[in-house]
């Protein structure tokens, strides 16, 4: 029987030849930044959890072109988890492409950033036409499966990931909330009870996995 199939492609991009797409600044005031999630789809650019890496944190605090800090969830000296709005043009251009999104390792270095994709063969081609449009040198590698090498481990046990993808889907974490936890319930048809578990267990190891650092 055929099927759909989605695919893997991780591109990386130099900073000294995109610096007008990743957002003047960011890859000199942080060590790193990384892509967690993303929370919200939005015409000026997606809202995203990320985990952020830094020297001296009063680059929280900055104006940062490409980027708007949202929320800082959790804050330690040298790193912080926050929600972020994504306001350059990749993000922008990934807004426009729902059939492909951004997987682990998705992570800006100073000198670099390697964006790892999924999505279906045809979504993958066209993204690659549009961003040959912007910057004419990259990288990629292909995959038929998430094989990249990633400098974290999985983040959350399955039935973990499956409750809090749902619960990003109906709106859960937007203020106001657009869904109840037994909303969600009733859409995997599982107890409230279920999903409230599985999901402070998600924040949790979410949390608790940057906090300590990896």
């Amino acid at each position: 029987m055929d099927g759909v199939n989605t695919r893997d492609m991780q591109i990386v991009i130099q900073v000294d030849q995109a610096d007008h797409l990743l957002g003047q600044g960011l890859s000199k005031d942080f060590i790193k930044i990384e892509h967690l999630y993303n929370v919200k789809e939005s015409p000026e650019g997606p809202h995203a959890l990320v985990q952020m890496e830094f020297e001296d944190s009063k680059v929280l605090k900055k104006d940062h072109e490409g980027l708007r800090m949202l929320e800082i969830i959790e804050q330690g000296k040298n790193s912080a988890i926050c929600k972020v709005q994504l306001l350059g043009q990749l993000g922008k251009l990934f807004s426009k492409s729902p059939h492909v999104w951004w997987i682990t390792p998705t992570i800006l270095y100073p000198d670099r950033f390697v964006m790892t994709l999924r999505g279906t063969p045809k979504s993958l081609r066209k993204i690659r036409a549009e961003l040959s449009k912007v910057i004419e040198d990259y990288k990629i590698r292909l995959g038929p499966t998430s094989h990249f090498d990633s400098e974290v481990p999985q983040l959350l046990p399955s039935r973990q990931q499956i409750v809090l993808d749902k619960a990003i889907e109906m709106a859960y974490y937007e203020r106001p909330r657009g869904c109840t936890q037994r909303d969600i319930a009733e859409s995997l048809g599982i107890k409230q009870a279920t999903v409230s578990e599985h999901l402070q267990s998600a924040e949790s190891n979410i949390i608790h996995l940057y906090k300590d650092g990896q």
